[in-house]
This record gives C-alpha cells, structure tokens and sequence, in this order.
C-alpha cells in the first residue's frame, strides 16, 4: 500500500530523530571545560571578527554533503579530548525540510546533549531562537558549487567502497554514463531544479517556505543568515586556513587544530614501508593476485592452483560473458572531468550557489585579513 505524504514525512522525521537520540546515547564523555572566552558570533559584513557573544558552549556544523566532512570528522575526534568538549556524529544522512512542529522536537532533542560540544548533521539551517533555545554557534566548510556536484553525482554510483547511493532503478547504461552526457541528457542529478540544484543556497537558508524553490530571495536569506549565526564558513579549497581561523576564533574547541590535521595527514600518507608490508603480505598469505587486463589467464591460473574451487571456471566465464558481457557491464566508468562548454553550462545552473559561494569565499578572506593569518 501507497503511503500517504503526510505518512512518509512523519517516516522521515523519526528517521531523524531516532539518529540525533542515537547520538544522545552515543558520546564522548567531556572533561574540564576551556576557560577561554574568545567565541565570535552574529558576525557583521563589515567586521567579520566579532567578540560581542561569548561562551556558547555548543557548536553546530550543519556540513553540506561532499565539502570535505569526511576530514572534519577525523580531526574532531581526534581534538574532542585534548580541548575538553565531547562530539557527537548524527548518523542518519536524509537531507529533508522539516516543518516547526518536527523542527520544535528536534531543537528540544539538541539541546540535551551534554555540553560543551560541537554536533554535527547534514541538516538545513535551524533557527534556535524561534523554538525557545539560544542560537548555537554555526560553523560550516563548502566548496565550489560545479566540484561539489560532479563529486557527488560519481559519489552517489562508486562512493568509497561499500557506501555508493544510486536509487536502485538505474540502468548500467545510466550508471556508466559520464557527468558530460548527464548535463546534455538533462537528468536530475545535472539539471537545475532538482533537488540538487540550489543544496548550498538551501543549507544556509534553513527550512522556511522561501528556501524551498530557487529564488533571488532564498540567496538573500542565506546571506543574513551567514553574517549573523555563522562564526566561521570556509572554503575545502582552503581547508588549511580554515583550521588557523577556528584556532584564533574558537580556541575553547580548535587549539591545535592546525598541527593536529598535518600530524594526520602525515601518518595517512603513503609510505615505502607500507609497500614493503603490502609485498610482503602478498608473498607470504595469497595463493594467486591477478591482473584484471588479464582476467581469462587469472581464471586459468585458479583452475591449476586451486582445483576444488575453480574447476571449470573458464570455461564458465566464457558461457556467461557471451549471454551478458558481464565483463563490459562491470568495468568503472570514466570519471573524466567536464568539459568546458560542460562547465559553463552548469554554472549557469548552479548561479543560485555560486552568489552564496562567492559571497562565502569573500567572507571568509576578509575574516584571514583582519586575523592576519596567511596560507
């Protein structure tokens, strides 16, 4: 049976809240809190560093998908203990507009978290104060509108591995096709209304009426909301400054932040002696690795080493790759980057994004200026 609309938003509204309660459980246990104060606020156009609003003891990262959160994560966790406050990963990644009667029992669920603590959600801007709560202090990282979306859309058919989100009714052909052939196709993960059209106006806009459809107005919303709520907005293009900024503007949260990130980055680097232990891993624990250029020898090789799993198994291969090119169905597909007619195309699409982009990135710069943090 069909579920009615108002059946499948009460569905997606528990959905929700059953994560951010899962993240109530679910948290590091805080120490001593930081004793400084520094914690900017309500930031104005003209003067950026703000000190006016002090001590807001929860931070909110409302991250927009495929902005590097991924990395904001792995340095949380890592600075959490060190600098004293607990963070708390909502796990559910539905993307919804919400309206105040599911908004109300979601701000009443935040504010039990225990504090101080940065939360993080993929969640459209929240306003607090329209629900009877003090306003958290708003950080958020984005990145250019065209590079988010091409990411994504190769994201949501390979991912990383495990994690990939196509909807289930998509063709091979449709999931082999480039970002090139989506834009001249006009499918929705390319086109301008869909739901990926204006996301980057829409997480900082919030869930009113007015952000719901592209508009001029929802870009101006998503600027007021930006000067007054947001602390800090960076750019993953920038991501290292980013970090030097949050250290000088909220240092209760983000000491060492900077030095903690290249310290990770360093060990997640690549290294000679994690190619010898891959080799030698290979000489010592597998029976056959083979080549994938080479697949039908790769076959044989199993059918002579390991009998009494892979008899017959070329010849089987055969059979099915004559009914079904299995093999040609399988191969990755060609994340070849836009083209340039592409790029214009879509940036035309994404114009709604790139005036909160630009509007971001100018911020942001004026914020390094007056810090006098340089890259």
């Amino acid at each position: 049976m069909m579920m009615a609309a108002g059946e499948v938003r009460l569905f997606l509204a528990l959905i929700v809240l059953a994560g951010l309660w899962t993240a109530l459980q679910l948290y590091y246990t805080p120490g001593q809190e930081s004793t400084t104060e520094l914690t900017p606020a309500a930031l104005k156009q003209k003067s950026v560093v703000n000190t006016r609003l002090r001590d807001r003891p929860l931070v909110f990262y409302n991250r927009v998908p495929k902005c590097g959160s991924n990395s904001m994560k792995i340095l949380l966790r890592a600075i959490a203990k060190n600098n004293y406050f607990a963070f708390h990963e909502d796990r559910v990644y539905v993307v919804e507009t919400f309206e105040d009667d599911e908004l109300q029992i979601y701000a009443d669920l935040v504010y039990r978290l225990p504090t101080p603590s940065i939360y993080e959600k993929q969640i459209y801007y929240v306003d607090f104060q329209r629900f009877g709560f003090q306003q958290p202090l708003y950080i958020n990282l984005v990145r250019d509108p065209l590079e988010r979306r091409v990411s994504w859309y190769y994201y949501i058919r390979f991912g990383r591995e495990g994690q990939r989100a196509i909807p289930r009714n998509f063709s091979q052909q449709r999931m082999a096709q480039t970002f090139d052939e989506c834009v001249f196709n006009n499918d929705w993960e390319c086109d301008a209304e869909g739901k990926e059209g204006f996301l980057l106006t829409k997480f900082f806009c919030g869930h009113d009426q007015i952000c719901r459809q592209p508009s001029q107005m929802a870009v101006e919303r998503a600027k007021e909301n930006i000067r007054r709520h947001y602390a800090v907005v960076g750019v993953l293009e920038e991501f290292s400054s980013f970090l030097k900024v949050l250290e000088v503007v909220m240092p209760q949260f983000f000491r060492g932040a900077h030095d903690t990130w290249q310290d990770l980055n360093q060990r997640m680097q690549p290294s000679q002696m994690a190619v010898e232990k891959a080799k030698e891993n290979i000489r010592r624990h597998y029976a056959v690795v083979g080549v994938l250029e080479e697949f039908s020898s790769f076959l044989k090789v199993l059918e002579v080493v390991m009998p009494q799993f892979f008899r017959g198994a070329q010849d089987t291969w055969q059979d099915l790759n004559q009914q079904t090119n299995l093999l040609g169905d399988q191969r990755t597909i060609n994340r070849s980057p836009p083209s340039p007619r592409i790029r214009k195309i879509m940036r035309e699409r994404l114009k709604l994004d790139y005036q909160v982009y630009y509007f971001i990135r100018e911020r942001f710069h004026m914020q390094k200026v007056q810090l006098g943090i340089k890259d």
